[in-house]
This record gives C-alpha cells, sequence and structure tokens, in this order.
C-alpha cells in the first residue's frame, strides 16, 4: 500500500477535492493545492503548447491525466487547464497544470470511503473513491511525473 500525506489517517476525517474528468476517467485532487482554473480559449490569454502553458508569461509544465490513445481526438476537446501547486523534495511548491475536459465541482470526501491502491505503474494514484456510482482517481501532487 502506497503511504501518502494524501491518505494521512491523522488529519481531519472529512477532506475537500477538487473533481474533474480527463478522457474517460475521473479524478479527485486535494482542493487546497488547487491554485486556478483556466478555460482554454482564444481570447483568455492562456497559450497551449505541447509540454507547458503560458499563463501570464509564466510557461508551466502540464501533466496529462487521462488515457492517451493513437487516436486522441479528446486533446482537441480539453477546455480546462488546473493549476495545483506540487512539491518535490526540499523545494518550494511550484505550479503544475493538468488538463481536464471537464471540472465538476469540489466535495468533502470522508477518508474512510477512500481506498489505498497497491503500487501500480501509475505513481500519482495514489487511491480510489466511489461516488454518485462511478470511480474516482485520487491524485497525490507531489507524485506527478512532471516534463
Amino acid at each position: 500500500m502506497v503511504r501518502s500525506p494524501v491518505l494521512d489517517e491523522h488529519r481531519a476525517a472529512t477532506r475537500p477535492y477538487l473533481i474533474f474528468r480527463s478522457g474517460k476517467e475521473e479524478f479527485a485532487v486535494p482542493s487546497q493545492r488547487v491554485l486556478e482554473i483556466h478555460s482554454i480559449r482564444d481570447d483568455d490569454g492562456t497559450q497551449l503548447a505541447a509540454q507547458c502553458i503560458v499563463v501570464r508569461g509564466q510557461s508551466i509544465p502540464i501533466v496529462s491525466c487521462g488515457s492517451p490513445s493513437a487516436s486522441d481526438s479528446r486533446r482537441q476537446r480539453r477546455r480546462y487547464v488546473i493549476l495545483i501547486a506540487v512539491r518535490a523534495a526540499d523545494t518550494l511548491p511550484r505550479p503544475v497544470a493538468l488538463l481536464a475536459d471537464r471540472v465538476s465541482k469540489v466535495v468533502p470526501i470522508p477518508i474512510n470511503k477512500i481506498t489505498a491502491l497497491p503500487e501500480n505503474p501509475v505513481p500519482w494514484r495514489i487511491a480510489r473513491v466511489r461516488l454518485d456510482g462511478r470511480f474516482k482517481h485520487i491524485i497525490d501532487p507531489d507524485r506527478l511525473v512532471v516534463p
């Protein structure tokens, strides 16, 4: 089982998470890590490149959470960028962008409803929770592989 501060049992019994969809999968990220959410439009001053997004002149790396496919037309539908704070070992938090097709809402999730995942090839997917009949992958921002 993966140990993560996101799943620390000594913290509050319920914590808020931002729920979003990327491709066919749904994700939950701790809401206290969310810095801002941008919709991707031509007129909002946001520029999207292959591996980074430029927001107010700052280049921020992009991490795509959804499963890629060879004919991924979903990239054209992605309408949101969620900027989150990521802490690497011994460094200050820095912003990283997550691509999302849809941003739902912030919901309180009881820690006892979250199921930790065993070690898997996607190190930042540390757990899952079933909400409204669908599973959401819980993301540990500090385990994201940033380009």
